[in-house]
């Protein structure tokens, strides 16, 4: 099994969450890592993820009229636009986390 973890392989998501156990939980990505199933299972996160976002993404388009970032015009309409972005990204990957925090190599 391949250890390398990298965006390329895996995805933004898993990339980030990567990061974050590494950070904050050291010892939980040491044991993560070590897994021969970790490249798989940050695979069945990014499933996760995306479907999360594409629903979100689609629920922002269809109840509040929200479309791609180039129909807002540049400056305080395009800022707006990432921070929705990104908020919802980080709202998706709160959920993920704290539902993973209760995985046993994270609870050790």
């Amino acid at each position: 099994m391949k250890n390398t973890i990298t965006r390329k392989d895996i995805g933004y998501f898993e990339c980030l969450y990567a990061g974050y156990l590494k950070e904050y939980y050291p010892e939980a990505y040491e044991q993560f890592i070590a897994r021969e199933d970790h490249i798989d299972l940050l695979k069945k996160y990014h499933v996760y993820y995306h479907e999360h976002m594409t629903l979100l993404l689609e629920i922002l388009r269809n109840d509040a009229g929200f479309g791609p970032r180039k129909d807002f015009r540049e400056g305080l309409q395009q800022d707006l636009y990432e921070r929705i972005i990104a908020k919802t990204k980080r709202f998706v990957f709160e959920g993920l986390t704290d539902l993973l925090a209760e995985a046993s190599w994270m609870s050790a």
